[in-house]
C-alpha cells in the first residue's frame, strides 16, 4: 500500500488493459509504490479492463480511477459536462461496487474542453488572442458566472458522495488557476471553466508540466521555465489543504503533440524542486509513455526516488523573484474583476 506520507502516482490514459495487468507493470508499481490513475473513458470498462483492475486489486495496488467523457462532450471534466461528468463517475462507483474492486481515488480532470483547446491551438497567434480577450471580457462581465456556480453545486454534491463513500477526490488544477489563491477569487476558474475552489476537493493536483511550458516560453526558456515551477511548488505547498503535484511529461498524451522530457535527470530535477517546497504527494504523465522509453526503471527511479535540493544559481534566483513579483501583481489585477 502507497505510504500516507509519500506518495508516488502515475497518470495512464492510453495503456492497454492486457499490459496494465500484466506480471510485469504490476512488478514495478509494487517495486516504486505507485497509484495508476487510470482513464476510464466511456466505454473503457470492457472485461479485459475489469481483469486489469482485478488483477491491480489482487496485487495490492491502490486503484484511481480517471472519469472521462466523450470527445463530443468534451473529453474532460469542466463546467459545461459538470452533470455528464457526475453521471460517469456514478457509473464506475456501481461498477467498482458490483466487481468488488475497491478504489483509493477518483481524479478529476478539469480542463477547458477538448474542441475549444483544439480550435485554439490550431488558431494564429492574432485570432488566438482576440478570442482569449474575447472570453475575458465575458468572464469579467459575469457572462460564465452562472454556468459555473451550477456546475460548482454539482461538483460540491460529487465530492460529499465520494467523501461518504471513503473515495478520495482528487482534482486537476491548470496553471493559472494559482491566480485565484492568490486573489481569493474564482475569475480564473469561471475564464476556464474548470471548478476547483468551490467543491471542497479533498486533493488538488496542480498540473505544471514543465516540459510543455518551458516549450511554450520564447526561445524555449529554461531558466523561465524552472522559476515558474519553483514558485509553483512553493505556492501550492503553501496552501492549507493537500496539494499533488502533477508533473511531466514522459510522452504525448490526448493533444498528440505536447512536449515532453528529454532525460530523467529533468524529471530528477522537478521531484528534487517539488519535495524541497515540502510537496511530496507526486502524479507523473504518463505510464506508457514510462514503459515504451528505453530503459523504464531509470525514469521510475528519478520519479521515487528524493534527491537533493537543486542548488539554484543567482540567474536562476533573480529569474524566481521576478515571476513571484509578476504573480503577485496579476494576483492583485484579478481581486478587481
Amino acid at each position: 500500500m502507497l505510504s500516507e506520507v509519500r506518495r508516488r502516482r502515475v497518470w495512464t490514459e492510453f495503456l492497454s488493459p492486457e499490459i496494465l495487468g500484466a506480471r510485469e507493470t504490476l512488478d514495478l508499481l509494487q517495486r516504486y509504490q505507485l497509484q495508476p490513475l487510470v482513464a476510464m473513458p466511456p466505454g473503457r470498462e470492457g472485461p479485459a479492463m475489469v481483469e486489469a483492475l482485478r488483477s491491480l486489486h489482487e496485487a495490492g495496488v491502490p486503484i484511481g480511477i480517471w472519469p472521462l467523457l466523450s470527445d463530443s462532450e468534451g473529453y474532460w471534466p469542466g463546467s459545461a459536462n459538470a452533470q455528464a461528468t457526475a453521471s460517469r463517475v456514478h457509473q464506475l462507483l456501481a461498477m467498482a461496487r458490483e466487481l468488488d474492486i475497491p478504489l483509493r481515488t477518483i481524479a478529476l480532470d478539469l480542463e477547458p474542453r477538448l474542441e475549444l483547446k483544439q480550435s485554439v491551438l490550431a488558431m494564429r497567434a492574432a485570432q488566438r488572442l482576440r478570442h482569449l480577450g474575447e472570453r475575458f471580457v465575458e468572464t469579467a462581465r459575469q457572462v460564465h458566472r452562472q454556468e459555473h456556480q451550477d456546475a460548482v453545486k454539482v461538483y460540491s454534491q460529487l465530492a460529499t458522495e465520494l467523501r461518504a463513500a471513503q473515495v478520495e477526490s482528487l482534482a486537476i488544477a491548470v496553471p493559472p488557476l494559482a491566480l485565484d489563491l492568490i486573489a481569493g477569487s474564482e475569475f480564473w476558474q469561471s475564464f476556464l471553466a474548470t471548478p476547483l475552489t468551490g467543491p471542497r476537493w479533498d486533493t488538488q493536483s496542480p498540473m505544471y508540466y514543465r516540459s510543455m511550458i518551458q516549450e511554450a516560453l520564447p526561445g524555449k526558456a529554461r531558466l523561465l521555465g524552472r522559476a515558474i515551477f519553483a514558485e509553483a511548488c512553493r505556492l501550492w505547498a503553501a496552501q492549507p489543504g493537500p496539494a499533488c503535484m502533477s508533473l511531466g511529461v514522459v510522452g504525448p498524451g490526448k493533444l498528440a503533440d505536447e512536449a515532453s522530457y528529454k532525460t530523467p535527470a529533468e524529471l530528477a530535477w522537478d521531484v528534487a524542486c517539488a519535495t524541497a517546497a515540502g510537496l511530496d504527494d507526486l502524479a507523473l504523465f504518463s505510464l506508457e509513455s514510462v514503459l515504451e522509453r528505453e530503459h523504464p526503471g531509470q525514469w521510475l527511479d528519478a520519479f521515487t526516488q528524493p534527491g537533493d535540493a537543486p542548488l539554484a544559481s543567482v540567474r536562476e534566483r533573480v529569474a524566481r523573484t521576478s515571476v513571484r513579483g509578476l504573480l503577485r501583481v496579476t494576483g492583485g489585477l484579478t481581486r478587481w474583476l
